[in-house]
């Protein structure tokens, strides 16, 4: 379908309410079965255990599927991978509700759990392709709003559902929910991702991105010399999702250039509204135009090489960048992070940690980060050298070390097994 007015008042509400009930799926294929469980588990005479497993299977397969949906929906668009998803989980809720063992419910499970998470994680991407950060933000409360429904609907649903027709009526409901859902996705949801902004799907390298950090053939661009020794001030750089960049950071930012007068930032945002936006609140502060450069979703090639252009990166808070901030120690560009209490703000502490650049870059307080934005401009020939060498620093340490990732894993698995076999004893 043709894409209407993203900022029409009854799209909003009506698109908001589509990604909420897609988002409310997940829950809704949980919360509306755990009231039968005692009757599934005599119909089927199956284990408490073997019951136990129809959950954990679902959750695995949810978890598994959440790894590569957004990637799928980066290569082949929003709208299909959401609908197929849909059309599976219809055969999924058919299945169960047909299964006549526990073990086929086990395995239609699993199915259900590869196909929920399609709402939540392209749900999301889709708020992000079409909004810049604060009107995202304002749609994902609406969203939250429609999902917050669903632990307390589900429950009642199931039980009265199993009470008045048996168990095998709770995946019927769910099939029925799932046509609702294909039909009127089919129909009412936008494709919100342009063919030329989309890439290839490479589950390989994919893999090996969430195992440990590795290079993939289209990183092998050469790191440049410092920009700063040719253009005799700092470039800073933010090319994190624009969406984790709120008014706090940016004013932030504002006030690391007002004290580093002769600095640069350049940033990267998903949606074009987002550049007048960014441009008008540094000039509303005072920050000249030609000091702030903004680019607007770059092919991979171009944005590693506007690597190239920055000499410190600055992190996000309080959600911290990870694969973004790896992508710029391997093009030589160190990050500036202020770390937070929470796991999701120490991101970039974890990161710089194993290169032994926390003391450097690490700050803990927002004057400690403008602080040590000012020393690096006065050191930019020891800026000069750390670039040079970062990329091989990276390449040395264990953010890329697979063997020996590889053998801790095993380890712990080994410790974990060694755990549960003794209490079997």
């Amino acid at each position: 379908m043709t894409l209407p007015n993203r900022h029409d008042r009854d799209f909003r509400i009506g698109f908001a309410a589509m990604l909420g009930a897609l988002a409310m799926l997940g829950p809704f294929a949980v919360d509306t079965y755990l009231p039968a469980f005692g009757g599934m588990q005599k119909a089927l005479s199956a284990s408490p255990i073997e019951m136990q497993q129809t959950l954990s299977a679902y959750l695995l397969s949810f978890g598994c599927m959440f790894l590569f949906l957004g990637a799928i929906s980066d290569s082949l668009g929003r709208k299909p991978v959401i609908v197929v998803s849909l059309v599976l989980f219809v055969f999924s809720s058919v299945g169960a509700a047909l299964a006549e063992s526990v073990q086929a419910l086990i395995l239609w499970r699993v199915l259900q759990g590869m196909t929920t998470g399609a709402g939540i994680v392209v749900g999301r991407a889709m708020i992000r392709d079409l909004y810049n950060e604060e009107d995202a933000q304002r749609l994902m409360s609406m969203v939250t709003l429609f999902f917050s429904l669903a632990p307390v609907v589900a429950p009642i649903v199931g039980g009265l559902l199993f009470e008045a027709f048996g168990w095998q009526s709770i995946f019927w409901f769910l099939a029925a929910v799932g046509v609702v859902l294909v039909v009127a996705g089919a129909r009412r949801l936008p494709e919100t991702l342009a063919e030329e902004h989309r890439h290839p799907f490479h589950p390989g390298a994919l893999l090996q991105g969430y195992r440990v950090f590795r290079a993939s053939a289209e990183m092998d661009v050469p790191v440049e010399t410092l920009p700063a020794l040719r253009n005799g001030y700092l470039t800073f750089g933010s090319f994190n999702n624009f969406i984790k960049i709120s008014t706090d950071v940016l004013s932030l930012w504002v006030e690391l250039l007002q004290q580093v007068p002769d600095a640069r930032l350049v940033m990267i945002v998903q949606a074009r509204e987002s550049i007048e936006y960014v441009q008008d609140f540094f000039a509303q502060r005072g920050i000249a135009p030609q000091r702030v450069q903004v680019h607007w979703k770059l092919r991979f090639d171009k944005f590693l090489a506007l690597h190239n252009e920055v000499d410190i990166a600055l992190d996000t808070w309080p959600f911290g960048g990870l694969t973004t901030t790896l992508h710029g120690m391997w093009m030589g560009v160190p990050i500036l992070t202020l770390a937070g209490e929470r796991m999701l703000s120490r991101s970039g502490l974890s990161l710089l940690a194993p290169l032994e650049l926390d003391r450097d870059f690490v700050a803990y307080s927002r004057a400690e980060y403008v602080q040590k934005a000012q020393q690096w401009s006065r050191q930019i020939p020891q800026l000069a050298e750390l670039r040079a060498g970062l990329r091989q620093r990276l390449q040395q340490s264990i953010l890329m070390d697979e063997p020996g990732f590889a053998r801790d894993f095993e380890s712990r698995m080994r410790a974990c097994w060694s755990e549960w076999c003794a209490k079997q004893k």
